[in-house]
């Protein structure tokens, strides 16, 4: 999965506030001059701008599902200073430094069957009932999708307000206007919030072999078949080609997908909190509320540091928020896979993820095809699960089919006592619940 290093320092500040600002901690990866602010809600626009210019910084974006900004501050030894004098208002409620996110892919055995997991979870046998349904949109949240790959290409998703031809003729996908006023110019097939534009292109292949899972066309007679053979993916970047990217551009990336209604997005990315602070007063805790007000699901990887998510907190996998299914990942045995993290309180199920065989980008030999391994691998699995489920019950609420999903598990004896459901996920039960 793709690991944060630090889910930032979300500490509510009261009148006491400059003794917790002590608690940032400058140590672990972050972005320079950058502080992720939430303000008291009674603060007007006008009060908070003052606030900011006072503090010599300027606002970078605003957060729509929480009443939080993205800052700059002058990079010059100032910037503590200017920072404590935020932190120290009382009308802040709560400050964090713009933390950065890494990928943590667990090594995989090239030898490992090719997709295993159809057979093991049932989805040979689901196909029979069904294969998926365009009206489906699945946002893969991460380094982006290769979108030209021969694989994906015909189930990419295609913004219906940003194609066509505009009032004047002019094709809307270029015409360098927000045609369906969602504060994104030309986003006819996503977006890279790493670069802030139109192009959510893969220059990783993290999120690419995640979509393959979720989504790669069935019976085509070419490489792979996905969970569904029919269905809409669209790749919402924030991680860049080095393997890095921001808390706040997740936030982005989250609200993106709120704002657009897309039935359910995949994350295979997270990181612990400082000291396990982590609270709704975040900007992307806010934005996975919005989405769980809207029914959208949002699947999570649950870490693969081979640990316990009760004690040692991963989120956005650990957020109580009842939209969310976190997921453990299983190996080509049925068992707990050894990297995976595990928890009998906070994460629902387990899914194969061990090497998984899936869709890349063009490595350096010309393969678009290859076997990853981790948490990362498994979120997805379930994603395309909830995908193929959704598509032969379009009605069904997001409370009820996280309910199935959980509810028609395998039971896997080993994990008993590691997981809230006891068990693997099999979508062929889910279906004929």
């Amino acid at each position: 999965m793709l690991k944060l290093a630090s889910l930032a320092a979300m500490i509510a500040f009261t009148g006491q506030s400059a003794l917790a600002m002590n608690q940032l901690d400058y140590e672990r990866p972050h972005v320079q001059g950058e502080l992720l602010i939430t303000f008291d809600e009674d603060l007007s626009e006008s009060q908070k701008e003052q606030l900011i210019a006072e503090s010599g910084g300027s606002v970078i974006h605003e957060y729509k599902y929480s009443n939080s900004v993205l800052v700059k501050l002058p990079e010059t030894n100032g910037f503590v200073s200017s920072a404590n004098f935020l932190a120290e208002d009382s009308a802040v409620e709560n400050i964090s430094l713009n933390h950065i996110f890494s990928i943590n892919v667990t090594p995989n055995d090239p030898n490992e069957s090719k997709q295993y997991q159809n057979e093991l979870i049932g989805a040979d046998k689901a196909w029979g009932i069904t294969t998926g349904s365009k009206d489906i949109v699945v946002a893969v949240i991460d380094t982006g999708v290769d979108y030209n790959h021969p694989d994906l290409k015909d189930n990419y998703w295609s913004n219906p307000g940003e194609t066509g031809k505009d009032s004047r003729g002019n094709d809307k996908r270029t015409n360098g206007i927000d045609d369906d006023n969602n504060g994104y110019i030309d986003d006819h097939r996503g977006w890279d919030f790493a670069n802030n534009d139109n192009d959510p292109m893969d220059d990783n292949a993290h999120g690419t072999h995640c979509a393959g899972s979720i989504g790669a066309v069935g019976d085509n007679g070419i490489g792979i078949a996905g969970l569904n053979w029919n269905v809409s993916i669209v790749g919402l970047k924030f991680i860049g080609r080095g393997g890095t990217g921001t808390l706040g551009d997740a936030a982005k990336a989250v609200e993106y997908a709120v704002t657009m209604g897309f039935d359910v997005t995949s994350n295979s990315w997270g990181g612990a909190a400082e000291k396990d602070t982590a609270t709704a007063k975040d900007p992307l805790f806010a934005a996975i509320k919005a989405a769980n007000k809207k029914g959208q699901l949002f699947i999570a990887a649950a870490g693969n540091n081979g640990s316990n998510n009760d004690n040692k907190k991963l989120y956005p996998a650990n957020y109580d928020v009842d939209n969310i299914i976190s997921v453990a990942a299983s190996d080509s045995r049925d068992r707990l896979a050894s990297f995976s993290n595990y928890g009998p309180k906070t994460i629902d199920l387990m899914a194969p993820g061990s090497g998984i065989y899936s869709t890349s980008t063009r490595s350096l030999f010309g393969q678009i095809y290859r076997s990853m391994s981790g948490t990362s691998m498994a979120a997805p699995i379930v994603a395309g699960a909830v995908a193929l489920v959704k598509s032969a019950n379009p009605d069904l609420s997001a409370k009820a089919l996280k309910q199935r999903i959980i509810s028609t598990v395998d039971p896997v004896s080993s994990v008993r006592s590691k997981l809230k459901s006891g068990g693997r996920l099999n979508v062929y039960k889910a279906l004929n619940q």
